[in-house]
C-alpha cells in the first residue's frame, strides 16, 4: 500500500490521541474572541493546534535521541468526567450519528439523494469501481465525529489536561494578580483534583493585547515583564487585531482569514451543531490581519516546544526511572522521588471505583503512573517504549481484573504495534484488537460500544495500510 496512505492515518490517530490544553480566560479574553466571531478562547487557539512543527530532538523513555518533527494540541475549555459517558452510548444513538452523517455527506457531495441508500449509506455507483474508499463517503465524517466525541475517564489520561494556559488581557492594570485567580478557577481546581496530573499541572500563562485598546498601549511590556518576573520563563505575550480601522483588506485574504476557522470548526463540533456546512457561511476574524495569524501560530508554537514538550519529557524521565524495576518485573516500591512528585498511596488504597461504575486505579498508584508513562510516550510518538510500557501495565491491570483498564492497555498495544510499524502478520494484530473489544463488551461493569467502536475504527484506519 502507498506510504503516503499510512502517513495520513497514522497522523488521524496521533491528532485523536494529542495533548490536550485546558485554556481558562479572563472576561476581557472571551470579548477579544466574540468580536472575531469565535465563541470562546479555545476556538481562536483551535486551528494552530494542528500540526504544529516541533523540529527538535527529545529523548525517549530509556534516554535514545529520536526527533520530534511535529505534534499536535488540543485546547479545552473545560475538564470533568460525567456519570455517564460516551462509552456507554446506545445502540440507537449510534445508529442515529451514522444516518446524521450519511445525510449530512449525501447533501454536501451529491444533492441528488438518489446517489445512495440512506439504509445502507453506499454510494451506488462507487460501488461499481474498485475505489473502495468512494463506496461509503459518509465515514470520512463519522470517523472524525467518533474520535471528537471521546471523553475523559479514569482508565486513559489522553483526554486529560497536559497544561492549562492561563490568559489575560494587556488591560488589566493587575495581570499578576488575575492571573493567580485564574489558577484558582473551579475548573482548574477540578482538574487538580479528578485528572491523572493532579496537582502537577504544569502553567502557561499568556497576556494577550487587543491592538483597539490603544489607551494602554504603553503599559503592556511593563505589564508583561511583571509577568515573566513572577512566573518564569512559561509565559508570552501576544499582539492580535490590528486591523483596528476594520478595513476591508483584499477579498481573497479576508476570505482565507475566515476559511480557517470556519473549516477546523466544521470539522470538530457535532453535525447537529453547525447543521453540515452551515459553518462556511460564517465571518471569522474580522478584526485579524495575516500577520495576526503567524502571531497566533507562532504563539502555539511556542508554547508547545518551549514548554510543554519539554514538561512531559520531564515526566517521561521521572516516571521512567520509578517504574524501572516494574518493567523489568520486580516488585518494589516507587522510590521517594517519584512519591514526593506524584504523592504516595497504600497498595489497600489504589485502586477505586470510578464514574462509570468500572474499577480503576488512583491516580498516584504505581499502576496509573504506568499508564501515564505510556500515553505521554504515545503523545510524543515514541510508540517502540510506549508499547512495551503498555504490556506490562496491562498485565497488572488483569491481575487486579480492572477490565477497562485492561482493554484500554491492550487497545493501546495493538494501536503502537501498528503506529511503530512492526513486522507481524495480521493475526497477531488481531488477537490485540479483538481482546479489547470483547472485553470492552462483555467484561466491563456495563457494555462499553464507544470504546469497542473507536477500537474497530482506528485498527481499520491503520491496518488498512499496514503491509
Amino acid at each position: 500500500m502507498p506510504r503516503a496512505g499510512l502517513a495520513q492515518k497514522k497522523e488521524f490517530v496521533a491528532k485523536a490521541f494529542c495533548p490536550r490544553i485546558l485554556l481558562i480566560a479572563s472576561p476581557e479574553i472571551h470579548d477579544t474572541c466574540s468580536a472575531n466571531g469565535l465563541q470562546s478562547p479555545a476556538d481562536l487557539f483551535a486551528p494552530f493546534g494542528q500540526d504544529v512543527s516541533a523540529q527538535i530532538t527529545i529523548q525517549d523513555g530509556q534516554g535514545a535521541p529520536y526527533f520530534l518533527d511535529k505534534i499536535n494540541a488540543r485546547f479545552i475549555d473545560d475538564f470533568i468526567i460525567e456519570k455517564k459517558q460516551q462509552s456507554q452510548l446506545t445502540n440507537a444513538e449510534v445508529d442515529e450519528l451514522v444516518a446524521s452523517c450519511i445525510s449530512a455527506s449525501s447533501a454536501a457531495e451529491h444533492p441528488d439523494p438518489s446517489f445512495m441508500t440512506l439504509s445502507s449509506g453506499i454510494d451506488k455507483k462507487a460501488a461499481a469501481s474498485d475505489d473502495v474508499s468512494a463506496w461509503s463517503p459518509w465515514y470520512t465524517l463519522f470517523r472524525q465525529q467518533w474520535v471528537n466525541r471521546m471523553q475523559p475517564s479514569e482508565h486513559e489520561s489522553f483526554m486529560h489536561p497536559v497544561a492549562c494556559l492561563l490568559m489575560v488581557s494587556a488591560s488589566d492594570p493587575d495581570p499578576v494578580g488575575s492571573l493567580r485567580n485564574l489558577s484558582n478557577h473551579p475548573t482548574v481546581r477540578r482538574a487538580q483534583t479528578q485528572s491523572f496530573t493532579g496537582t502537577n499541572l504544569m502553567f502557561y500563562y499568556m497576556v494577550l493585547h487587543d491592538e483597539r485598546h490603544t489607551a494602554h498601549a504603553h503599559n503592556v511590556d511593563h505589564r508583561f515583564d511583571q509577568v515573566r518576573k513572577t512566573f518564569g520563563q512559561n509565559c508570552s505575550l501576544l499582539r492580535i487585531n490590528s486591523n483596528t480601522d476594520l478595513l476591508e483588506p483584499d477579498a481573497t485574504e479576508r476570505s482565507k482569514i475566515s476559511a480557517i476557522w470556519s473549516n477546523h470548526l466544521s470539522s470538530m463540533q457535532p453535525i447537529a451543531t453547525h447543521g453540515g456546512a452551515a459553518l462556511e457561511k460564517e465571518v471569522y476574524g474580522s478584526l485579524l490581519t495575516m500577520r495576526d495569524v503567524s502571531a497566533l501560530r507562532d504563539a502555539v508554537k511556542q508554547m508547545m516546544v518551549r514548554s510543554v514538550i519539554p514538561h512531559m519529557q520531564y515526566v517521561v524521565r521521572l516516571l521512567s526511572d520509578q517504574t524501572a524495576s516494574q518493567r523489568r518485573g520486580i516488585t518494589g516500591r516507587l522510590f521517594s522521588a517519584g512519591r514526593r512528585y506524584f504523592g504516595n498511596a497504600s497498595k489497600a488504597s489504589v485502586t477505586s471505583t470510578g464514574a462509570d461504575g468500572d474499577m480503576y486505579f488512583r491516580y498516584d498508584s504505581p499502576e496509573a503512573m504506568m499508564r501515564l508513562l505510556a500515553d505521554y510516550s504515545f503523545m510524543l510518538k515514541d510508540f517502540r517504549f510506549a508499547q512495551s510500557v503498555y504490556q506490562v501495565a496491562r498485565r497488572d491491570f488483569l491481575a487486579e481484573k480492572a477490565w477497562k483498564c485492561y482493554a484500554g492497555a491492550q487497545e493501546m498495544v495493538g494501536l503502537c504495534k501498528l503506529m511503530w510499524e512492526i513486522q507481524a502478520t495480521k493475526a497477531e494484530f488481531d488477537s490485540n484488537f479483538e481482546d479489547a473489544i470483547v472485553t470492552y463488551m462483555t467484561k466491563t461493569h456495563a457494555p462499553r460500544p464507544f470504546l469497542a467502536i473507536r477500537s474497530v475504527v482506528l485498527y481499520y484506519e491503520l491496518l488498512k495500510h499496514h503491509k
